[in-house]
């Protein structure tokens, strides 16, 4: 069995922490890149705040547009449903006033068919008043003919 120092051969040995060098050596290297690109990364940060800014500033523009056209649109919606109800007001109140002419014109008709009807059946009243007053024919005799069938 190998011991815990030596592994064994197929097996790679673990890199040492920070990249494989030592903590001093990593420093150092981060100051030689520092001074390679340090300015290049200067002007990235500059870039990228002015696009920040740039990013933000659009943003707000867009919510501005945006919040106007809503508030534009809220107001022609209110104008339409404004103009709307008043139409219906006014057809509501076109058939109201079209439903009191009709029952007016339907009342004055009942009106006049009670009239005939009561006329007719004073009529029918007064002929069957007078057939039960006339006397009755003798026995024996041809009744006459009625006098409401002339």
């Amino acid at each position: 069995m190998p011991s815990p120092i030596h592994k064994h051969p197929t097996e790679k040995p673990a890199p040492p922490p920070h990249g494989g060098m030592p903590e001093e050596a990593n420093k150092k290297i981060s100051a030689i890149t520092e001074i390679l690109f340090g300015e290049k990364m200067a002007e990235y940060d500059h870039r990228f705040s002015d696009l920040d800014h740039r990013v933000h500033s659009e943003t707000d523009r867009i919510a501005e547009r945006l919040e106007k056209t809503m508030h534009e649109l809220e107001e022609r919606l209110m104008k339409q449903l404004e103009k709307a109800a008043q139409s219906l007001e006014k057809e509501h109140t076109e058939r109201l006033e079209a439903l009191g002419a009709l029952e007016r014109s339907v009342g004055e008709r009942a009106g006049r068919v009670k009239e005939e009807m009561k006329n007719e059946l004073s009529r029918l009243f007064h002929g069957l008043s007078e057939a039960i007053h006339e006397p009755p024919p003798p026995p024996g005799d041809k009744p006459k003919p009625s006098r409401a069938k002339k």
